[in-house]
């Protein structure tokens, strides 16, 4: 399986809500800096109802040159809708929740094979930031930054997780603290927060037995592996009310794509429980 380019993807996509009307709909949030659209896939019963449920959202590559987390969004689409009223499990994932996935936050980035937008911004250092940029506003920053804000602004996901790749670690809040000098910050939610990142890293074995520096069993608080400021997880956090998890799955960040379907084998059961 290659790597799926912009255009292949949302074919891709636009092809499963086609072929899937009933459980499938696919939402352009706005363009990027240079035209491109930001495509949310909403899977659901009843797709096209506002429903009194959970609302839990996946996005990836929100760092244009980490696209493992894109293909796995792909995967899991693919799994959801094909599984759909044959695996009790996922059916029921979809009957009594309101999914939402954008496999590529940054396509701008990842279309030049680059970390950054085309402004050569960080997106993942872009978001209002409790610490030292603390007003909750899309005003003045990149356009993929404030579609996203925008999206949230509408919609209350309660979990969610961002997948990255550089590191085999599921990362939870907070990222950036008062004290610069801090080991960890912990939010009031730590054992939820906690238990929530060691189910992903639980199924996924690789990252289980990742015990590297301040990581345990695949887990680390932010603060204690590094500070950032923007990051979209502690915003996610501290003004939506979604309890956010930044989900680092592979060491190499873009690594040959003749090695996806293994990454799919280590992360498929952990996406499931996740959700």
């Amino acid at each position: 399986r290659e790597y799926h380019t912009y255009d292949e993807m949302l074919a891709e996509l636009q092809a499963i809500a086609a072929a899937n009307p009933d459980i499938c709909e696919l939402h352009n949030i706005g363009p990027t800096v240079q035209g491109r659209a930001l495509w949310f896939m909403k899977i659901s019963d009843n797709v096209a109802v506002e429903e009194d449920e959970l609302e839990f959202k996946y996005i990836s590559t929100m760092h244009g040159d980490e696209p493992v987390g894109a293909e796995m969004c792909m995967y899991f689409i693919n799994l959801l809708v094909n599984e759909y009223g044959i695996d009790p499990e996922l059916t029921e994932l979809v009957n009594e929740t309101e999914i939402w996935i954008m496999p590529l936050m940054n396509p701008d980035g990842n279309a030049m094979g680059i970390r950054y937008n085309a402004n050569g911004v960080d997106l993942n250092r872009n978001f209002p930031d409790r610490v030292d940029d603390p007003v909750n506003t899309p005003a003045g920053r990149e356009i993929e930054t404030a579609n996203v804000m925008n999206w949230n602004f509408l919609h209350q996901p309660i979990f969610s997780a961002n997948f990255h790749t550089g590191a085999l670690v599921a990362n939870y809040p907070w990222d950036h603290c008062f004290d610069p000098q801090a080991n960890h910050a912990y939010t009031d939610n730590q054992d939820v927060l906690l238990a929530a990142a060691e189910t992903y890293s639980w199924n996924n074995p690789p990252m289980w037995n990742n015990n590297w520096g301040s990581f345990t069993n695949g887990t680390v608080n932010g603060v204690d592996w590094y500070q950032i400021s923007g990051g979209m997880q502690d915003w996610n956090y501290h003004w939506m009310g979604d309890m956010d998890i930044t989900m680092e799955i592979s060491n190499q960040g873009w690594p040959p794509s003749s090695t996806l379907p293994g990454y799919w084998e280590d992360n498929r059961e952990s996406m499931i429980a996740y959700m």
